[in-house]
């Protein structure tokens, strides 16, 4: 009889997993499409788009942290950086831009940072200044 409920169970939650992953997928890809949008367009950065790239930078310093081979993480935080700089070309209001300067300085960081691991001391100060 527990198998029978365990059986029911699973059927039962499958379809709802499904539906919950869906839903993620679309969240996700939505947000996607929204820093598109902005990246096309730079002077329109808004909340939604400084909230997005915060929480890709606590990705990127979950992922500096626990990555075996930080150099490998180079290029992905290097392009993160460059579309935070792509924003500041354009004028920005002040909480905004403050927002961006965070955002850019915890990138070049982390960049100056793997770089001071691969020995590269001149490089890694200019990510440091």
């Amino acid at each position: 009889m527990k198998e029978d409920r365990r059986r029911l169970l699973q059927h039962m939650l499958n379809p709802a997993a499904s539906v919950v992953a869906a839903l993620q997928a679309f969240f996700e890809m939505a947000s996607l499409e929204r820093l598109a949008e902005v990246v096309t367009s730079p002077s329109r950065v808004d909340d939604f788009t400084l909230t997005q790239l915060e929480t890709i930078t606590r990705s990127h310093w979950y992922l500096f942290i626990h990555m075996p081979s930080k150099s490998d993480l180079l290029s992905s935080f290097w392009g993160h950086l460059q579309t935070i700089l792509q924003f500041l070309k354009y004028p920005q209001p002040g909480a905004m831009r403050n927002r961006l300067y965070s955002i850019a300085g915890e990138s070049a960081q982390m960049i100056g940072e793997i770089l001071f691991d691969m020995q590269d001391y001149d490089y890694a100060q200019t990510y440091y200044d």
